[in-house]
C-alpha cells in the first residue's frame, strides 16, 4: 500500500501511520506532509492507494486542486480529517467527491 497523509499535527499523522501499518498485509509506503506547499507536486508525481488530508491545511485553492486530483484519480480513496464538522462543511466536502470524512476529536 502506498499512502499519503497530510495534516499539520505530527501526533495525529503518526496515529494514522500506525493504523495503516496494522491494517496492511505488507509494509506500507507512507508519505507524510505537514502543509500544503509540497502536496500538489507529491500528488501529481506519485501514485497512491489512499490519500488522507487534514482540513487544517486546506484553503480554496487547495480544494480546487484536490478536486482536480479526484477527477484525474477517481479510483484512489480520498479521506478528509476535520476537527469540528458542521453539516454545511460536510456537504461542501462531499461536493469534492471525497470517499469519507474522519472526525478529529479528543
Amino acid at each position: 500500500m502506498r499512502a499519503l497523509i497530510a495534516d499539520k499535527h505530527d501526533l495525529f499523522r503518526q496515529g494514522l501511520v500506525t493504523i495503516l501499518r496494522e491494517l496492511s498485509t505488507e509494509e506500507p509506503s507512507i508519505l507524510e506532509i505537514a502543509n500544503f506547499s509540497g502536496l500538489t507536486s507529491l500528488m501529481a508525481d506519485a501514485q497512491f492507494d489512499i490519500v488522507i488530508i487534514g482540513m487544517n491545511i486546506m484553503n480554496e485553492e487547495t480544494l480546487d486542486k484536490l478536486s482536480a486530483f479526484r477527477r484525474d484519480h477517481p479510483d484512489v480513496p480520498f479521506l478528509c480529517i476535520i476537527e469540528a464538522p458542521t453539516q454545511q462543511l460536510i456537504d461542501e466536502l462531499r461536493s469534492y467527491h471525497l470517499n469519507g470524512i474522519i472526525e478529529k476529536a479528543a
